[in-house]
């Protein structure tokens, strides 16, 4: 059974890639994504304070990430990136 756009499966789109690509998926993601996948922008939603990066940010910081993005705790999230097995994890 697909479950692609029940209101509890939120898909998001994690595409980020390192500059010596050459791409960048936040354009890569307003020209073509999973019908009803929202960006997980890595670069926005992380640390600021860490000297790393794209490091998990504080516990209420993440949550309302999540809230900008309508990701409630009984949701399911799948998410991707546009090569495959990169970024998403993160």
């Amino acid at each position: 059974m697909c479950r692609l756009g029940q209101p509890d499966i939120k898909i998001l789109d994690g595409s980020w890639y390192l500059p010596p690509q050459g791409r960048d998926g936040q354009v890569e993601y307003r020209s073509a994504r999973i019908p009803g996948a929202l960006f997980f922008d890595v670069e926005r939603i992380c640390d600021l304070c860490s000297s790393l990066p794209h490091m998990l940010p504080p516990a209420p910081c993440f949550a309302a990430a999540m809230d900008a993005l309508g990701i409630r705790n009984q949701d399911t999230v799948v998410v991707y990136d546009g090569m495959g097995v990169f970024s998403a994890p993160r």
